[in-house]
């Protein structure tokens, strides 16, 4: 019988929770409420997820792995190693996402100047003489102050 993610997620979850040091096999050992509470969630929501009826929403995952993480990594590390644990996504999609060679197209100055709220005139033409001005000559260590700054023209 193949196991639903809900049940591979209590499969994942329980030990996880052990490794924490949180009790939760018995009623009163306290450590599901604390999950809970960690996480903002109700306590009967974590008995949910242990008994493997029911996943977290997609927006707690990062929370729930952050908070039983026992290594001090990054949130999103341990998130998306928790997902590919889990088996919601596979580890070719773990890494696909986190590709440094990708890259986003560059914004013209009228996309940007959108995106950064400038609607009057004035200031858009300001900020398109801005860029016009630094990408029209290359900056050399000369062009900088002794604080990282542009040096003063005179």
């Amino acid at each position: 019988m193949t196991m639903t993610t809900a049940q591979r997620f209590a499969a994942w979850l329980a030990p996880a929770m052990r490794r924490k040091g949180l009790n939760i096999d018995s009623l009163r050992g306290g450590g599901r409420i604390t999950f809970a509470e960690a996480v903002g969630v109700s306590p009967s929501t974590v008995n949910r997820w242990l008994a493997g009826k029911n996943t977290p929403d997609p927006d707690k995952f990062e929370l729930i792995a952050a908070t039983l993480d026992t290594e001090g990594r990054d949130p999103a590390d341990a998130a998306i190693e928790m997902l590919v644990e889990i088996g919601i996504i596979s580890s070719q999609q773990a890494t696909e996402g986190r590709n440094p060679a990708v890259r986003l197209p560059p914004l013209s100055p009228s996309e940007a100047a959108d995106r950064l709220g400038f609607r009057d005139p004035v200031d858009r033409e300001m900020f398109f003489g801005v860029i016009d001005r630094l990408t029209r000559q290359p900056r050399t260590a000369s062009d900088q102050d002794s604080t990282g700054g542009a040096a003063a023209e005179g």
